[in-house]
């Protein structure tokens, strides 16, 4: 039991390793904002930046028994590599794209996530995707086809910034979460991904 869990670590490792790519600095950047510190929201704990739900996917996908409490930063990183892939994140050409999808996926959820994601994508295009909060390859498709990176950028962060504002945790955490678009929207992350 050891050695399979050895070698599905030292594999996820690689993954995300083995070149200097760009999921990988994407990964460190996204965990970074999150901090180390075990969060309690009402329904889950979470550390990184990994929920519990997600945690207990992991462990029934790969026969691990990680716990929140005892997290590291590596197995952290061994599950957003996880994530990277089951959100299709790769599939993304541009850069920094890849950088704002996933941390807001990684922040919101996935649903949450991809959903802004596809109203952004309607306000862009004018009312072309269902907004169904599904990654699928059509949302993927015009998401890489996007002209003008900046006017999306400022359309999709202002969409997250909403999605924020309508949530009751916003009185809570609404000082780290303008933060955090601020830094995306002035593009000091994107530095950190080159």
């Amino acid at each position: 039991m050891f050695y399979k869990l050895l070698i599905i670590f030292l594999l996820n490792f690689m993954v995300v390793f083995s070149k200097n790519d760009i999921e990988s600095k994407i990964i460190l950047v996204v965990l970074a904002q999150e901090g180390n510190s075990i969060l309690k929201s009402e329904r889950e704990l979470s550390k990184y930046g990994i929920r519990e739900n997600t945690l207990n996917e992991y462990n029934k996908k790969y026969n691990t028994n990680y716990q929140i409490e005892t997290l590291t930063k590596n197995q952290a990183i061994e599950i957003s590599a996880e994530l990277v892939k089951k959100y299709r994140i790769n599939e993304i050409k541009d850069n920094y794209f890849k950088l704002i999808i996933f941390d807001t996926i990684f922040n919101t959820g996935y649903f949450s996530g991809s959903s802004i994601l596809q109203k952004s994508l309607n306000r862009y295009y004018g009312k072309t995707v269902k907004i169904d909060g599904i990654m699928g390859s059509k949302t993927i498709n015009l998401l890489n086809k996007v002209k003008d990176s900046e006017r999306f950028i400022q359309i999709f962060l202002n969409e997250r910034l909403t999605y924020y504002k309508n949530l009751k945790e916003w009185k809570i955490y609404k000082n780290g979460w303008i933060i955090r678009i601020d830094n995306l929207k002035n593009n000091k992350l994107s530095k950190k991904i080159r």
